[in-house]
C-alpha cells in the first residue's frame, strides 16, 4: 500500500524567512509555490538532500487547520505525506482493517494531488498523509 515518503510537512509562520533558511543554510531548492486559499494557506514544496519538504504558512494568524495548528503547537513537524498507488483504495483497506481515519473520502490538493489523512491517534500523534502518484516535482 505505502510506496515511500513523498514529503515532510512543516507548519511555519514565516514562509519566506523559512524558505530562506532553506536554500540558505540546506542547500535547499524551490520545486513548487502554491497558494491554497480554500484551505487558507501558502506552501512551498522545497528539496533537501533529496528528501522533499512542504512548508506550509497560514494566509491569515490562526486561520484555517495550519493557523489552527500553530497557535496550538508552534511551528514544527505537521505530517508526514506517503505516496500510495491509490488513495481511496488504501482508505478502503485501512478502513477494514479497523483503523481510524481523519479523511473518510480523498480530497484534491495543491498540483493535482489527490490526499487523504489517517487519524493521528494511529500513529503516535504524528499525521500521515496519503497521496496519490502525482507529476514528479521538479
Amino acid at each position: 500500500m505505502f510506496k515511500g515518503l513523498h514529503h515532510i510537512g512543516i507548519a511555519v509562520h514565516d514562509l519566506d524567512e523559512s524558505v530562506k533558511k532553506y536554500e540558505q543554510i540546506f542547500q535547499g531548492k524551490i520545486k513548487l509555490r502554491h497558494t491554497a486559499e480554500d484551505h487558507w494557506l501558502r506552501l512551498v514544496f522545497i528539496e533537501v538532500g533529496g528528501v522533499m519538504f512542504e512548508l506550509l504558512q497560514p494566509l491569515s494568524p490562526g486561520k484555517g487547520y495550519i493557523g489552527e495548528f500553530l497557535d496550538k503547537h508552534g511551528e514544527g513537524l505537521h505530517h508526514l505525506a506517503f505516496n500510495v498507488e491509490n488513495v481511496k483504495s488504501s482508505l478502503a483497506e485501512l478502513k477494514k482493517m479497523g483503523v481510524k481515519l481523519r479523511d473518510e473520502k480523498p480530497r484534491f490538493r495543491e498540483a493535482g494531488f489527490l490526499i487523504a489523512f489517517i487519524s493521528p491517534d494511529e500513529t503516535n500523534n504524528v499525521p500521515w498523509e496519503l497521496l496519490q502518484p502525482a507529476p514528479p516535482i521538479s
